[in-house]
């Protein structure tokens, strides 16, 4: 019995070593084989409220969150979400990059009279608050979500956030943790 189990020992560590080494020597000659780029879906984010003199505009909070297969983009105002004709114009920036290539690209959603102007994606309007189901399928290949930006314009006042495009890609290592 002796025999088997030191033989099964014997086998698991060469295999383990093994793969210890085919990790190390696929981590030094292409690191990105190792650290597998994946998306950020989840923010929630807030901004100064009373900050512009029009409340429809006036940005509290935005973020996004993953449902199926869309990204949900949202944007709450300080009072009930305009969308009469004409009226303002609420844009909600995906930021995305690629591995190796710190150069942000951006999927911008306008809404405009309750209406997806780029994508015609879904949006849902519930008083102050907006929603845009963005599909990820939408999504380039290799490009990867890594913030959002969101803005509100009327003809006298604007409101936005800070820009997310220097936001890093974020890795998982072998794509688990």
């Amino acid at each position: 019995m002796s025999v088997i189990t030191n033989s099964f020992f014997k086998s698991v560590t060469v295999t383990v070593v093994v793969v210890i080494a085919s990790i190390g020597f696929a981590f030094i000659t292409n690191p990105t084989a190792v650290f597998i780029p994946r998306h950020q879906f989840e923010f929630q984010l807030t901004d100064v409220a009373d900050d512009v003199n029009v409340s429809y505009l006036d940005i509290i909070e935005y973020g996004s969150y993953k449902q199926g297969k869309n990204v949900v983009l949202y944007i709450e105002v300080a009072t009930e979400i305009n969308h009469s004709t004409p009226g303002p114009h609420y844009w909600l920036t995906i930021v995305a990059k690629y591995p190796n290539d710190d150069t942000a690209h951006i999927y911008w959603n306008e809404v405009y009279n309750g209406t997806e102007q780029n994508y015609q994606s879904d949006v849902a309007i519930t008083g102050n608050r907006l929603e845009v189901a963005f599909s990820i399928d939408k999504f380039i290949p290799k490009s990867y979500m890594v913030g959002i930006e969101v803005r509100a314009s009327g003809f006298i006042s604007e409101d936005s956030s800070p820009s997310a495009r220097d936001n890093p890609l974020k890795t998982r290592f072998l794509g688990i943790i």
